[in-house]
């Protein structure tokens, strides 16, 4: 299961991104949707937060789903 940390995550908007800690230079952020957050049964991330993820396609871009929050 990959591991991260929340780049942003705006409640009004409902997104957010996930830098992963593998990412290389040029590599892009982890779409985070609140959709997913909730269905993972949480209501909002905030920045830096430690987090691993699974990767779903969704119209053929990747998202996180199955979020779960990981101790610093």
């Amino acid at each position: 299961m990959p591991t991260g940390r929340v780049k942003f995550y705006d409640v009004h908007k409902s997104y957010g991104f996930i830098t992963p800690d593998d990412a290389k230079e040029g590599d892009k952020d982890i779409f985070v949707h609140f959709r997913e957050l909730k269905a993972s049964g949480l209501e909002f991330l905030r920045e830096q937060q430690k987090v691993s993820y699974e990767l779903k396609e969704v119209k053929g871009r990747n998202i996180a789903s199955q979020i779960k929050l990981l101790a610093p």
